[in-house]
């Protein structure tokens, strides 16, 4: 579960964000450091730019690339694929995964 996963990797409390957030969850977190654990995907990246924090970083393990080729998801990627950025300050290694293996990964296959 998401709980689990958090406090593996050192994280003690978590907001879940189903997608884009309402105007009360955006509030809270503009004075707050974040770390998103959202997929690996492309609508993650709209939806990380759509957040304006004190301080964010976008959650990446360090085997991630062990997901693109094992756990992807490639009828999501075609779905999205037309949004896909050709570059972005923070999510270029996002970006380059994406194209590379032609799919994204979502979070829940993260362990």
């Amino acid at each position: 579960d998401v709980a689990s996963r958090m406090t593996k990797y050192g994280f003690e409390n978590f907001v879940y964000l189903g997608g884009f957030a309402n105007t009360l969850t955006r509030e809270f977190l503009k004075d707050k450091d974040v770390v998103f654990f959202l997929d690996f995907d492309i609508e993650a990246i709209r939806i990380y730019d759509s957040f304006e924090c004190k301080s964010k970083k976008f959650f990446r393990p360090d085997d991630i690339e062990d997901y693109f080729q094992n756990y992807s998801n490639q009828t999501l990627y075609k779905k999205q694929r037309k949004s896909l950025p050709d570059a972005h300050k923070e999510l270029d290694w996002l970006i380059k995964l994406i194209t590379k293996y032609s799919v994204v990964v979502e979070q829940e296959a993260i362990r």
